[in-house]
């Protein structure tokens, strides 16, 4: 047991030192009220090209494209709370010198941030990065966007579906 112990520490010991610390976040609040119990992703521009969004159609465009896969591709996520958000995470595995760009979304996918420009963070092996932080004021360009409502016919109909199962199913 004592091994089985030691082995696991040493495990750890050696993944923490591949690890790397980033400070990342704002440093002067956005729209408390619009961002909300939101989420901030900082994304890498290697990983998901930095759109440049004209207007809210092509804002509600790009996030209806890439909200799924968003929190995938964001190097680190994290919670909104007063219209701040500021975090210290350990990234495990070393990328080097790469470009990464700021997306808030608020808690009801209804308002969308994206920082106008891009912050260079350099990850490597075992160090404490610069910290990368965005103006919420002069730095971030908001836009509004909305989530597809479902249609009521929609929802009917997959109840008496549901509703067909369940009446085949006791009669079987």
């Amino acid at each position: 047991m004592k091994k089985i112990i030691m082995a696991a520490a040493i495990v750890c010991v050696a993944a923490y030192a591949q690890a790397s610390t980033i400070l990342w976040g704002l440093s002067s609040s956005v729209d408390t009220a619009a961002y909300a119990s939101g989420t901030a992703y900082l994304v890498c521009v290697a990983d998901m090209a930095k759109p440049s969004l004209a207007d809210d159609a092509a804002a509600q465009a790009w996030f209806t494209a890439n909200s799924a896969t968003l929190a995938d591709k964001a190097l680190l996520s994290g919670t909104i709370a007063d219209g701040m958000i500021s975090g210290s995470d350990v990234v495990e595995s070393p990328t080097g010198r790469k470009n990464y760009y700021l997306v808030l979304v608020n808690g009801d996918n209804t308002a969308m941030a994206v920082s106008t420009t891009t912050k260079a963070i350099n990850i490597q092996a075992g160090t404490m990065n610069a910290t990368a932080k965005w103006d919420g004021a002069s730095q971030m360009k908001s836009y509004a966007i909305s989530t597809a409502v479902p249609e009521p016919t929609s929802g009917l109909l997959m109840l008496v579906g549901l509703g067909a199962l369940a009446l085949r199913r006791r009669r079987a």
